[in-house]
């Protein structure tokens, strides 16, 4: 997809901005990428237990993809990182 088809389109969600990222991330870590706060191009707002709104940012978007926005790492790997080398680390 290009820049012009993404500015085109009437609404972006998750499913369109994994298509705009050409398999760089799927429409599910988008979300859950939202749903941690991290994602640098979009939110996340629970509705109620079991549904989300999205929001995502085109222009974001668009200048992630072009490398202008540096990767954000979600929380949880930040998380699973920390914990597996406190383990290392107690182990040594």
């Amino acid at each position: 997809m290009t820049e012009a088809e993404l500015l085109a389109l009437p609404k972006v969600g998750p499913d369109e901005a994994a298509t705009f990222l050409e398999g760089e991330a799927t429409a599910q870590y988008i979300r859950l990428w939202c749903q941690d706060g991290d994602c640098p191009f979009g939110t996340a707002k629970r509705q109620t237990n079991k549904r989300w709104t999205y929001t995502i940012n085109r222009m974001l978007l668009i200048k992630y993809r072009r490398g202008e926005i540096p990767l954000s790492v979600p929380v949880a790997v930040l998380r699973l990182i920390e914990s597996i080398t406190t383990r290392e680390g107690e182990s040594a």
